[in-house]
């Protein structure tokens, strides 16, 4: 996600409505290398009432050495319902839910937290033992609110002729990490990110009006008109877009296809897609260099009414519309300079994060660092790949470095500190500080050594979850003997305090 560090853009809305499947239970253990979660999802959307059914499959396999009697979901759409009656005072007939689950056609007990409605445990008849794998068949249904921040819907441009876009991320329900004896179900947060998931297989049957674009993590293709197949691997979570009102341009960077999506109906829409594909087409260039090749065969860059700049999926990035309202004919030429260098800024942050989350992940509650900050840092790369001044660079990352929310009373510079901890510091501690002591961090280490630490710690961590420990496990050896990364690294990580 790309922090709000300029005014926030407008929104409108969204609903949907999900069903059941039944399949087999007590499936023998995966060969190894195969993915330990795979989603098979039939997925119907109503335009008409803005909602979705959805048949799903979930195939998981125990890889803890604890036995399993439950398994744990998140349904965040019900996070996003709670939000959206936030915003107004109107009375919204709007509900989610798991409405059954069932193993080897046998029905489960569904419970959901009381205090929490996202929270869905399904009790399983026999405990499913280390190693052993199972699928649970569940059918679930929601309404999305119209002008939700992650999941909604809305027409993305009036001129478009009153058209729609439903734009539908965490729209399914989701299985829990178990770490550490415990299924990790962290608060569910608007300004920041909590869907901490492992990498899982997709294979989506998507129903939709004839007429409709789909842009979606993974590989979309329509199979007849109405009807999508989508397929992906190695991916963290799906996000898919589905609109009326949406064009599209394509390029290239490495083998890998980009395409850029705008909103019909006006030049300055036409212009951001056109500037964001040539900025993704430069980003992707760069971060493959920097960081190891780019892991999917397209990536999806969506103009969106996402009002926080930007927001990250597996294989597709949605970028506010807000940026097209200074792209026009009759805005002053320094105005629209400054914003055609925030959305390259947000288009660069938001393609990061498909190496700092969806190729190495982490739990973004309690150690958002470990993506946004690699993320911001990463904008720098991006700059450094089309000709921006290393003086310039460095004074964006010297204000960075002195951001701290005053009126919390910070004291303490550390970045390796959960949403919880940081409260108000949260944006200027993982967007700013945690870019800056990356920067810093590169500076005294030496470009050549920091970016083989970083490659380093990309390839040891590749779709696996990764923590401050794990980063430091890396960087520490090359820090060996360098007073000023060993300060570095005990100013900004409380983790490497700890280590001593």
């Amino acid at each position: 996600m790309q922090a709000a560090r300029f005014p926030a853009g407008r929104m409108l809305a969204h609903a949907a409505l999900f069903l059941f499947a039944a399949l087999f239970c007590a499936l023998p253990a995966r060969a190894e290398g195969e993915a330990n979660l795979h989603y098979a999802m039939d997925v119907t959307l109503d335009a008409q009432s803005a909602s979705l059914s959805i048949e799903m499959r979930v195939a998981v396999t125990n890889d803890s050495p604890d036995p399993w009697e439950e398994l744990c979901f998140r349904d965040f759409m019900a996070s996003a319902i709670a939000e959206a009656r936030t915003r107004t005072e109107e009375t919204l007939d709007l509900q989610s839910g798991v409405l059954s689950a069932a193993c080897a056609g046998e029905p489960l007990e569904v419970r959901v937290d009381a205090a929490d409605a996202s929270i869905v445990r399904v009790a399983l008849k026999t405990p499913l033992a280390s190693g052993e794998s199972c699928e649970i068949a569940l059918s679930y249904k929601a309404s999305i609110p119209e002008g939700g921040l992650r999941c909604g819907y809305f027409p993305l441009n009036a001129e478009s002729g009153g058209g729609r876009t439903f734009e539908l991320a965490q729209f399914y329900p989701m299985l829990v990490v178990y770490e550490d004896g415990e299924w990790v179900a962290d608060p569910y947060i608007v300004d920041g990110e909590c869907f901490y998931t492992r990498c899982a297989g997709y294979d989506i049957r998507l129903h939709v009006p004839e007429g409709y674009t789909v842009a979606a993590s993974g590989d979309e293709t329509e199979a007849s008109p109405g009807l999508w197949r989508i397929r992906a691997e190695r991916m963290r979570d799906a996000t898919i877009i589905i609109s009326d009102e949406l064009d599209a341009i394509r390029g290239e960077a490495g083998g890998i296809t980009v395409n850029s999506y705008y909103a019909r109906g006006g030049e300055s829409h036409r212009r951001q897609g056109e500037q964001s594909l040539q900025i993704a087409l430069k980003a992707l260039e760069a971060f493959a260099d920097a960081y190891g090749p780019y892991p999917y065969a397209e990536l999806d860059v969506v103009e969106s009414n996402y009002e926080f700049g930007g927001m990250e999926a597996p294989g597709l990035v949605r970028i506010s519309q807000m940026y097209s309202w200074f792209l026009g004919d009759g805005v002053d030429a320094a105005e629209r300079a400054e914003w055609e260098e925030k959305l390259a800024g947000t288009v660069a942050h938001e393609i990061a994060h498909q190496w700092f989350y969806a190729v190495v992940g982490n739990n973004q509650y309690r150690e958002a660092w470990l993506d946004e900050s690699f993320a911001a840092y990463s904008e720098q790369a991006y700059w450094r790949a089309v000709g921006k001044s290393e003086s310039d660079i460095a004074a964006q990352m010297d204000a960075f470095a002195n951001a701290v929310n005053e009126a919390e009373g910070v004291t303490d510079l550390c970045v390796d500190r959960s949403y919880g901890e940081l409260k108000g510091d949260y944006t200027p501690a993982v967007y700013e500080r945690g870019a800056a002591f990356l920067y810093r961090l590169e500076q005294a280490l030496g470009r050549e050594a920091f970016g083989a630490a970083v490659r380093e710690y990309c390839a040891a961590c590749a779709f696996k979850e990764a923590t401050t420990r794990d980063f430091l496990a890396i960087f520490k050896p090359y820090a060996q003997g360098n007073e000023d990364a060993q300060a570095l690294l005990a100013a900004y990580l409380r983790a490497a305090r700890e280590a001593g």
